[in-house]
């Protein structure tokens, strides 16, 4: 059996840095960092983890990847990119420190076909999500693949739960998953000592204003 930690949307490593952290058999896990953003690249490999400059999503395919530079709003979602623009522009500070959202092409893989192409039933996987509101279509296909069954725990900060279609699939998602037997945590990693970028709109030394 073997014991895996997928993480999903790495950022700068910072829940890697957690991971081993707070994990007493850390280091008995395989790692993989999943993080398409180059700007963060320099970051990994984080520990012993493997490092994939590569988006997860729903297919293997490039695909447009809205590169909001190191804010952590990065995203595969144009919905989400349209929220970064309309907050960028009003305010200052933003513009300054992070200049507006650019389209870039990324590779990504179908993260349900990943899985089940290399670990087995019987082997432990912790997931980790943190990517910006692309979890509901990734989980959407996870459950219709039937590969939730790999999965023993879901480490995950749902998106966009502040309009009531998200706040509602997040919801339903969570009582599925838990009703298939998989423990579910809210995550956040976005802090110190485990976030190491500064320039950042999680850090505390980032004026928010």
């Amino acid at each position: 059996m073997k014991k895996v930690f997928i993480d999903c949307g790495a950022h700068d490593g910072c829940s890697v840095r957690k991971f081993l952290d707070i994990k007493e058999d850390a280091e008995e896990y395989e790692i993989h960092s999943f993080e398409p953003n180059p700007n963060l690249e320099k970051y990994h490999p984080v520990g012993h983890a493997v490092f994939h400059k590569k988006a997860v999503w729903v297919a293997d395919e490039q695909i447009t990847f809205y590169n909001f530079s190191t804010t952590g709003g990065s995203s595969l979602l144009e919905e989400k990119n349209k929220r970064n623009v309309t907050k960028t522009s009003k305010k200052p500070v933003w513009m300054e420190k992070f200049g507006m959202p650019t389209e870039i092409k990324v590779d990504a893989i179908d993260l349900s076909s990943w899985i089940k192409n290399n670990y087995d039933k019987d082997d432990y996987i912790i997931v980790k999500m943190d990517i910006e509101g692309a979890e509901y279509e990734i989980l959407k296909k996870m459950f219709i693949d039937d590969t939730t069954k790999y999965i023993n725990e879901l480490w995950i900060e749902w998106h966009f739960t502040n309009q009531e279609k998200y706040h509602n699939l997040g919801s339903t998602m969570t009582d599925l998953l838990l009703q298939r037997g998989i423990e579910m945590m809210d995550w956040d990693a976005m802090y110190p000592p485990y976030l190491l970028e500064t320039n950042c709109s999680e850090s505390p030394e980032f004026d928010k204003e």
